[in-house]
């Protein structure tokens, strides 16, 4: 467990530094024009703080799991939910915007499941499938063999719906 707590939060602040190195590039850069656009340097900003809230939350549920308060650690775990989900939301968006509109530079669609804000779709896995096990997890009601048989049922279903959602952007969009 305490190997997973350390990978979780050393991928959060990886995409941390990632998201701030993207804002902060040099004119040099090959995206740089695409990166000046105010929406996007808005959406990366919003990434920012999304991790940031989640690295709070974070710390907030696996100390309240260690003090054994599993209702407020429940309470948390929604909102690490909530918050994957806005992370999410925020990785589409710029998805959205990146291969909807020209910014100048050959973007579209361009290594679209990762070169996004939050790393694109493998953060989007990573967040989602953590923030939903810790609240499998924390469920005292269901056996072990239902909660791994729910675990792996929901790992499925984001990657479902994660690939789903990349194939319709790969599609040209009809406006």
């Amino acid at each position: 467990m305490k190997i997973l707590v350390f990978l979780i939060i050393y991928f959060i602040l990886f995409l941390l530094f990632y998201n701030f190195n993207e804002i902060t590039s040099k004119s040099n850069y090959h995206y740089y024009t695409y990166m000046q656009n105010p929406n996007i340097i808005f959406l990366y900003y919003l990434a920012i703080i999304i991790d940031i809230i989640f690295i709070l939350l974070f710390f907030l549920f696996f100390n309240n799991l260690k003090k054994e308060k599993y209702l407020r650690s429940k309470v948390i775990s929604i909102l690490l939910f909530v918050t994957s989900i806005v992370f999410t939301a925020n990785v589409f968006g710029e998805l959205y915007l990146g291969s909807t509109f020209y910014y100048g530079e050959v973007r579209d669609k361009q290594v679209l499941p990762i070169l996004v804000n939050n790393f694109g779709f493998v953060g989007c896995y990573v967040v989602l499938s953590f923030s939903l096990s810790n609240f499998v997890r924390l469920n005292n009601k269901l056996k072990n063999t239902t909660k791994s048989f729910l675990y792996f049922l929901i790992l499925i279903l984001i990657v479902i719906i994660l690939l789903g959602l990349y194939f319709f952007l790969r599609e040209p969009w009809k406006m």
